[in-house]
């Protein structure tokens, strides 16, 4: 699985499965279905990479993807790579939407322990992060799929006695930024012989995994490909 989002709320994702697996587990019954991280995606990483741009190093932190949920392999991350302190509360159901038709809907809510500030006394530290993990433990799993309740109303009914404060939302969109010029930048990288081997009868055929975009290279487009 992996997803992919930019600074401008660009959203892309792509999820491979093996589906003659995912039918046995299916024909197990609903608590196979949700079952522990371990039985449905097997041994792995958990990975999160942040590009900031030109002339900046990516940061990458990597992690063994261990827990019986996602959202225990995602405090194991933030134990053992970011070394923070974190709370995560993740909801997914299909719901009647506003117009009355039954959509997915996914909710999260996450609360992260920064650094105090030097005149704070270290139990009103403790006694804050606290009282903050219990304030987000209350919010329910209903809560966070209701279409009929924004963020910022949530996010009020949770901390108002904490003094919340709400940044400008911002919206996300799915998109992807494959393009055409994008394909032909790889496929020049690519080593002659294997340029030669992705073609098939004068062509060559590349599927974005994201969105699904084929783009298609003539015979002619191929050759010049292969004289780089």
């Amino acid at each position: 699985m992996v997803a992919d989002v930019t600074t401008a709320g660009a959203v892309r994702g792509y999820a491979q499965v093996d589906l003659a697996r995912l039918e046995q587990v299916m024909a197990a019954g609903a608590a196979a279905a949700q079952g522990p991280v371990p039985r449905l995606l097997g041994a792995g990483y958990l990975a999160l990479t942040v590009d900031q741009g030109e002339h900046t190093e990516r940061y990458q932190g990597i992690v063994e993807l261990q827990g019986s949920s996602l959202v225990d392999c995602v405090h194991h991350y933030f134990r053992q790579s970011e070394q923070v302190e974190a709370g995560l509360k993740v909801a997914v159901a299909r719901v009647p939407d506003r117009d009355g038709a039954p959509r997915w809907r996914a909710g999260c809510l996450m609360i992260e322990r920064l650094p105090p500030e030097d005149r704070v006394a270290p139990e009103d530290v403790e006694d804050g992060w606290r009282r903050a993990m219990i304030l987000m433990s209350s919010c329910t799993s209903k809560e966070l799929v209701d279409p009929t309740v924004s963020p910022e109303a949530l996010l009020y009914r949770l901390f108002h006695e904490e003094g919340v404060r709400a940044y400008r939302k911002r919206n996300l969109k799915a998109e992807c930024r494959c393009s055409r010029g994008r394909v032909e930048t790889m496929l020049r990288a690519l080593d002659k012989d294997d340029v030669r081997d992705m073609t098939v009868e004068g062509k060559i055929l590349v599927t974005c995994e994201f969105c699904s975009a084929v783009y298609a290279f003539a015979e002619d487009e191929v050759a010049a490909l292969a004289a780089g």
